[in-house]
């Protein structure tokens, strides 16, 4: 008896560190492309898994011609060379005579109008973003020209009393000065009968008042030590053997 054993493999995208697993609806050619590099060319040269960048061939294998210079591997930059080894000359200038600037449109530097003017009305800055400078192009509409206008804010008058300090000379004064019981029964006048008395009473009342404050601290106090005394005895268990023995020594006095 025979066993077959049936080997699925899965097969992976042919480009270098890609792990996509391959596309089965591309044709024939694009077999062993994933979804993401159906378009992409290989390089042609053997066991290379590069893409191609020009010629059919990747950087490695000489798509970017290599600097002439000896010993150099740097790719090509400005004709022959790259641009370590560049002659500062051979690089293209302003055209206009006597200029050693770079060009940037037209052959010309941004200072002999190879620069673009931002679009917006009255604007002599150069664009920046786009078609606009970069002030119009997050959303400032005056011009770069016009000058600022800088509004004068009238500062607020806030008033404010003065502090109430009392130990001030003027409080200490105010104070020394007050009347007492016997300015306003000079003031009054032994004639005035009926406010006096009312005086006298509240003066008495308040007396009263003291005294009976005083009486109850006292009370509380003298109750306070009774019931301490009383739960001290309470606390101890009488002797009934010492009362028996001064009965007996009272007996022995008077025989």
């Amino acid at each position: 008896m025979t066993t077959q054993t049936t080997t699925h493999t899965t097969t992976t995208c042919v480009f270098k560190d890609c792990t996509q697993p391959v596309h089965s609806s591309f044709p024939s050619s694009s077999q062993s492309k994933c979804l993401f590099h159906r378009n992409r060319s290989q390089c042609e040269a053997p066991d290379c898994s590069n893409q191609a960048y020009a010629r059919n061939r990747c950087v490695r294998h000489g798509a970017k011609q290599t600097c002439v210079a000896n010993g150099c591997t740097q790719n090509r930059r400005l004709g022959l060379f790259c641009s370590k080894h560049a002659d500062a000359d051979s690089k293209k200038r302003c055209s206009v005579t006597g200029c050693d600037k770079l060009p940037h449109v037209r052959g010309l530097c941004v200072r002999h109008g190879g620069g673009r003017l931002c679009k917006a009305p009255d604007c002599t800055s150069h664009a920046r973003i786009g078609l606009l400078c970069a002030r119009h192009f997050h959303g400032l509409t005056s011009p770069s020209t016009s000058p600022r206008q800088v509004v004068a804010v009238a500062p607020l008058n806030i008033v404010t009393s003065p502090p109430i300090i009392r130990t001030s000379p003027t409080y200490r004064a105010a104070a020394t000065s007050a009347p007492t019981l016997i300015d306003l029964a000079a003031t009054m006048g032994m004639s005035d009968t009926l406010d006096w008395a009312i005086l006298s009473d509240l003066v008495a009342d308040s007396t009263a008042t003291d005294t009976h404050a005083d009486k109850a601290a006292a009370i509380e106090e003298t109750t306070h030590s009774k019931c301490w005394s009383m739960h001290c005895q309470q606390e101890q268990p009488h002797n009934k053997y010492a009362d028996d023995l001064e009965i007996w020594d009272a007996l022995f006095y008077v025989m």
